[in-house]
């Protein structure tokens, strides 16, 4: 990865965009991918779409997801502590302790909040925490002095920036799925520089909205576009863990490291090709 790819990574890392509040990172993939598109627009719904050869009749149609797992205000009480909903699926359990970056008037630094173990009875420690047991202090000493700075309906997102990890593996918020935004739009650079892209071939290449709560950017995508071929770009789950002395393995990595959906059976010449140009 050079240095270009790189930075660009990390600014989408750093811009919060749970799903519905993908602004901030809509607007970096629009800025990055203009000077190198023949066409780019936004639909009502906030999918940016950068096209190469737009008036091509075969449509090709990449998609990667700009948004991520978050949370929202929806309650903030006397005291001040704010209460809130997932926005995607979250693990309770990893949140608790958390540094967070509620989006109000301003960006504002929290920590999430659950009782304190000493004060736990016996059927506490048998229970999985549900969300109700958990709060976020931004250190407001009532709810007026919190609403200074946020509100209900503020977007909330994890503190948890870019970094590397033993210099070779990388970790951060959300790479899922802007691992998949970031290729796109090195493809969408990449093919304006090369110039190579066949006129007769239209290259869609998007940056989709609200996947984490049900595909819904992608989907009204596909309708706009009516792509003659479509491929969505999405992170895997990590399985190369232990878990009691036994190495676990992902079941849909191929023998050659491919991941595939488990309904669908990959196009072998396809397959094939595509590894043959990423060499």
């Amino acid at each position: 990865m050079d240095d270009t790819a790189l930075d660009l990574w990390k600014a989408f890392v750093a811009a919060p965009s749970p799903s519905g509040f993908e602004q901030p990172v809509a607007r970096l993939y629009r800025n990055y991918v203009e000077p190198f598109a023949h066409k780019v627009t936004t639909d009502v719904l906030g999918n940016v779409s950068a096209v190469i050869n737009p008036e091509a009749s075969l449509r090709f149609m990449y998609a990667g997801h700009m948004d991520e797992v978050g949370f929202i205000v929806h309650h903030i009480d006397e005291a001040g502590f704010l209460f809130f909903s997932t926005i995607g699926g979250t693990d309770v359990a990893t949140e608790i302790g958390q540094r967070v970056w509620v989006y109000g008037a301003e960006r504002v630094l929290g920590v999430i909040g659950r009782k304190a173990i000493q004060t736990f009875q016996s059927s506490d420690m048998m229970q999985t925490p549900t969300l109700k047991d958990l709060w976020i202090d931004i250190g407001a000493s009532s709810r007026e002095d919190a609403e200074r700075r946020v509100r209900i309906g503020s977007p909330v997102t994890i503190e948890a920036e870019f970094a590397l990890l033993g210099g070779r593996l990388a970790v951060g918020r959300a790479f899922d799925n802007k691992v998949g935004l970031l290729i796109g739009a090195e493809l969408v650079r990449r093919l304006a520089k090369d110039n190579r892209l066949h006129p007769d071939v239209g290259f869609h290449v998007l940056g989709t909205v609200q996947e984490e709560i049900g595909s819904r950017g992608a989907k009204t995508a596909g309708f706009n576009i009516a792509p003659h071929l479509a491929l969505a770009i999405d992170m895997g789950v990590a399985m190369d863990y232990h878990v009691r002395g036994q190495r676990i393995r992902a079941r849909s990595i191929s023998a050659e490291g491919r991941v595939y959906p488990k309904v669908q059976l990959p196009i072998r010449s396809f397959s094939t090709c595509s590894c043959e140009n990423c060499d």
